[in-house]
């Protein structure tokens, strides 16, 4: 369907048409699905040459597409240059929209995954923390991203082995869960999983039985 719109666009517009560019974007989605990122980045840089030459250059369109390229360049493995993509996108996020804006702490979380894989743990706890004072500015406290964001901190707090900070996490975690969420919830039980995990790392057999219990009763 896409193909056959390009097709059509191509027709009636120039070749740095806008809409055109919106197909290019359009296809790469396609291409995303199967897992085939090589063409998927393929047509997304199409379509990046296109908005170079119709676009201001702090568009929030740019901002979607090095978005997109950072995703596809994640997925493949290319972690450097996933990195450069969100930082592009996090600049123009920046000059475009207020520094307490969901997208700019949606690009400090996609950043923090970037380093978490590149074993810079101690960066992707900093751009945690900032996407994190963000979400409790702007949203509740008690809000699922919110809930998210202090999983993914005691995640990451675990790799550096920083244990009392993996157990507060999670039970700041754990306390909006259970506020916001039914008492069987995937999401609490994946939590209280998580905890049994580190418990057991750790041989805390009293607090391990305590958190299994807490599993087998859901």
């Amino acid at each position: 369907m896409f193909e056959k719109s390009l097709q059509i666009r191509l027709k009636i517009f120039p070749s740095n048409h806008p809409d055109i560019a919106v197909s290019y974007i359009n296809i790469s989605g396609v291409y995303e699905s199967p897992h085939d990122y090589d063409k998927s980045i393929e047509y997304l840089k199409k379509a990046f040459e296109i908005q170079l030459h119709s676009l201001s250059p702090n568009h929030s369109h740019f901002a979607t597409t090095y978005n997109s390229l950072s995703m596809g360049y994640y997925k493949q493995g290319k972690f450097n240059e996933a990195l450069q993509m969100y930082e592009n996108s996090l600049k123009i996020f920046l000059q475009a929209l207020p520094s307490d804006h969901p997208h700019i702490a949606t690009s400090y979380t996609n950043m923090s995954q970037v380093y978490s894989a590149l074993g810079e743990h101690e960066k992707a706890i900093d751009y945690l923390n900032k996407a994190l004072a963000i979400l409790l500015n702007s949203l509740s406290s008690y809000h699922p991203s919110v809930a998210t964001i202090y999983n993914s901190l005691a995640s990451t707090y675990f790799e550096t082995n920083k244990i009392q900070e993996v157990i507060q996490m999670f039970e700041v975690c754990l306390e909006i869960q259970l506020k916001i969420y039914p008492p069987d919830h995937p999401n609490i039980i994946k939590t209280y999983e998580q905890v049994l995990i580190v418990h057991m790392h750790e041989g805390t057999n009293e607090e391990t039985v305590k958190c299994l219990n807490k599993i087998l009763e859901i």
